[in-house]
């Protein structure tokens, strides 16, 4: 369980890292200090002063018996741990200041060229048991030649770890690891701060209290919060919503349940005797019922929408047909309510929906605006060919809705004014929310643009097939 923290497993993450990085650096280092060509240059170095230097002195002894050259060379070798030999003409080893046939050098040059000029590349020679050794050949003037060896140095990686890298590795990776602590620390707590903002505000959401959290932390954790802050400000508004719809739910079925309750009480108990009166009831009773039918289709109709669960029926019909026809029945309310009705559409093409449905859309949104334009108003319905959709557009002369009543006219049960014209006989606040559902289940869109005192355009947008469009219709 201690590693499945963020916080542990970005610490232990960083750590594995920078141990892992200076083991591979230490390991660079050494291998490029065993094979390092300073190594070389130094043994080179060494050797060729010792040839010269030697073979200086051996010019005095020139001339003296074999056996004090001889001794000359093993006291310099002694002194200066470096092989001397002696050749002749023909390459032969006369003395060889190591002795036993395991020094033996193997494949010494013939002829034999004095002087150097590639040491490290070039002169190098073997002997018997394998190992490289650097040599450097100056000519005598007895007719010799003074070979000098030295043992090509190297060095082993264990050596180099244990004496030169180890030590100053390990306090540098008890450094690196403690400061990657730190850092770690600070960043994982970057990281998960917000990260846990968010988990204790989810389980409050829980508990029903929607608090936004403040964005911190690198931009993927921002996005996280952003997008967390969005879902609560949905769940605030679908909260709210939903207590709304309750409380309009439970506003709009008290006052008929109330009135049925009281007169078939009244009709029960005798208080109505007289046949007028009783009959006054019972329309009442019946006017109420069917208004309580209604909203409860209007609600299963608008669930079913929301919910994707109705079929539409689609069929290829002509919208301006649809539409002239509603304009035909509402005619005779518009002359009641002294609204001037006209139906202006140009040519429009066929569209394939659900006529029954797309018919209740313009229904509500023209009896809208019958009721709420004011005597000697005009509500005029009119439509915008495009491409690929077509856009019906009602406008009344009425009073106009404000801003902020536009961001929910769609709401259930939202009424943008009470008071306004229909009084007692107003809508539940069902038919903009419905037509809202039919409209997009036919994936087209409808909005609305509205200035207070200068009337309302609501437009709906549906897509269109590909058939000729008929001629102009009338207007009524």
């Amino acid at each position: 369980m201690m590693f499945s923290s963020l916080r542990t497993r970005i610490w232990l993450s960083y750590s594995l890292l920078i141990v892992g990085v200076l083991i591979l650096v230490m390991l660079g280092v050494a291998v490029g200090l065993r094979n390092s060509p300073i190594l070389y240059r130094s043994a080179l170095l060494r050797l060729r002063l010792a040839e010269a230097v030697v073979s200086t002195r051996l010019e005095v002894f020139v001339n003296q018996n074999t056996e004090r050259v001889e001794k000359l060379l093993e006291r310099e070798a002694d002194q200066r741990q470096i092989r001397f030999l002696l050749l002749d003409s023909a390459g032969a080893v006369t003395f060889d200041s190591a002795q036993g046939e395991e020094a033996a050098l193997n494949g010494l040059p013939t002829p034999i060229a004095s002087g150097v000029q590639d040491p490290v590349n070039t002169l190098r020679i073997q002997d018997a048991q394998g190992d490289t050794w650097l040599y450097s050949i100056q000519e005598l003037p007895s007719e010799s030649y003074l070979m000098t060896a030295l043992r090509q140095p190297r060095v082993a990686l264990r050596t180099i770890l244990r004496d030169e890298l180890v030590a100053p590795f390990l306090r540098a990776g008890i450094i690196a690891v403690f400061l990657v602590l730190m850092i770690s620390l600070w960043l994982s707590n970057w990281i998960t701060k917000p990260i846990l903002k968010i988990a204790a505000s989810a389980n409050q959401a829980g508990g029903g209290s929607f608090e936004e959290i403040e964005l911190g932390g690198p931009t993927e954790i921002r996005q996280l919060t952003d997008a967390f802050n969005q879902m609560v400000r949905r769940l605030k508004i679908s909260q709210q919503s939903q207590r709304e719809f309750l409380a309009n739910v439970s506003h709009e079925l008290k006052t008929p349940l109330t009135t049925i309750q009281g007169f078939a009480q009244a009709l029960m108990d005798g208080t109505i005797d007289s046949q007028e009166e009783q009959k006054n009831a019972a329309e009442i009773i019946f006017n109420d019922a069917s208004r309580l039918h209604r909203l409860v289709l209007d609600l299963l109709t608008l669930t079913r929408l929301e919910s994707g669960a109705l079929n539409l029926d689609l069929q290829p019909f002509n919208v301006g047909e649809l539409i002239q026809n509603i304009g035909k029945r509402l005619s005779i309310q518009a002359e009641q309510a002294r609204v001037h009705l006209v139906i202006d559409l140009p040519a429009l093409p066929t569209i394939l929906g659900d006529g029954e449905r797309l018919s209740q859309v313009f229904t509500n949104l023209v009896e809208n605006g019958i009721k709420y334009t004011p005597s000697d108003g005009t509500v005029r319905v009119g439509a915008t060919v495009k491409l690929n959709s077509v856009i019906i557009e009602v406008a009344d002369t009425g009073q106009g809705i404000s801003a902020e009543d536009q961001k929910r006219v769609f709401e259930r049960f939202y009424q943008t004014d009470k008071s306004r014209k229909g009084g007692a006989e107003r809508g539940f606040g069902l038919g903009l929310a419905i037509a809202r559902q039919v409209v997009l289940a036919h994936q087209g869109r409808i909005w609305v643009q509205s200035e207070p005192g200068q009337g309302s355009s609501f437009f709906v947008e549906i897509p269109t097939s590909n058939v000729v469009a008929k001629p102009p219709t009338s207007t009524v």
